[in-house]
Formats: structure tokens, C-alpha cells, sequence
């Protein structure tokens, strides 16, 4: 009987999660994505230190630093959720952060806006698996978007439509 309520608790947080993401992929695909070039009004090696510095705030658990380096619109659209509820669960399953392997800045433009957009795509190793981090910031260097991409989940935090780098995606 516990293990059957036990079950029961696991898959009431499962579905839990679950709604969350659904609604948060939602916003991730009220705005767009185009381009491959990055904008002028960004620094490559600025927009590589900030992303992996994002990877790193949420290796060690800093979500008060990501969420205080959201832009206005992920701040609106990220309002009443819990960005340690959404990703904590995802990193827990990776296991221990063991490595950086790559990282590419591209860049983009809101579709919603036209705003051009730096977006680092970061393929990181875990002890449990891979994830390929597609990390936005605005002009001001304002987290844009966060998307994570593993074997085991997709948890979009983001108001920028990811299919422009979905191709990209595939060849981590």
C-alpha cells in the first residue's frame, strides 16, 4: 500500500512538471526566431562568458541570479512560476555537471519584436547524460531565453521561438 501511494505522489508531481513545461513551451512559441548571423551589437566572447555563467548559476543552484538577469518580457512571462520547481527536477536527473564541450553564438531575431537576439547553444556533459543549453540575451545583455534539450526532457523558459535552431539541435 505505501509503495502504491508512493507511485501515486511520484506521478501527481510527474504531471505536475509536466503542466508547467506545457505552459511554458506555450510562451516559447508566441514569438520566433530567424537568422544565423550574429548582430554587430554583440561581443561573441561577452555572450559565451555570460551563458556559461548562466550553466554554471544553475549548477549550482543561483536561480535569484537568473532571474534577476531576465529581461522585461521573461520576467512578465516567467511571473508565478518557479524556475528552481521547473529545473531542479531536470538537473537532479542529470546527475554531477562534469563538463562544457562545446559552445556556438549565433544570432537571432525576436519575431514578436525584430530584436536582434545572441543565442549561445552550449552542449554540456553530466554524469547522467547530455544537454544542449540554447541560451538568449537581448542588446543589454538581459537573459532573452532558456531552453534545455536532453535524451530524457525539453523544458523551454523562453519567449523566443526555438525552431530556428532545432537543426542545430540535432547534431549535438
Amino acid at each position: 500500500y505505501e509503495m502504491k501511494k508512493y507511485e501515486m505522489k511520484k506521478q501527481a508531481a510527474t504531471r505536475k512538471i509536466a503542466g508547467v513545461l506545457a505552459v511554458i513551451l506555450v510562451l516559447a512559441g508566441a514569438a520566433g526566431c530567424a537568422s544565423a548571423k550574429l548582430s554587430d551589437d554583440f561581443d561573441k566572447e561577452t555572450v559565451e562568458t555570460a551563458a556559461k555563467e548562466v550553466v554554471d548559476q544553475l549548477n549550482t543552484g543561483d536561480y535569484a541570479a537568473i532571474e534577476e538577469a531576465f529581461n522585461a518580457t521573461m520576467t512578465i512571462a516567467m511571473q508565478g512560476q518557479k524556475l528552481q520547481d521547473t529545473l531542479q527536477p531536470i538537473l537532479d536527473k542529470l546527475g554531477e555537471f562534469e563538463e562544457i564541450s562545446n559552445c556556438e553564438v549565433v544570432g537571432s531575431k525576436a519575431q514578436d519584436t525584430k530584436e536582434d537576439l545572441a543565442v549561445a547553444l552550449i552542449n554540456v556533459k553530466y554524469a547522467e547524460g547530455k544537454v544542449r543549453y540554447t541560451i538568449s540575451f537581448d542588446k543589454d545583455m538581459k537573459l532573452a531565453g532558456l531552453f534545455i534539450k536532453s535524451k530524457q526532457c525539453v523544458a523551454a523558459l523562453n519567449v523566443t521561438d526555438i525552431s530556428s535552431t532545432r537543426k542545430r539541435n540535432k547534431a549535438w
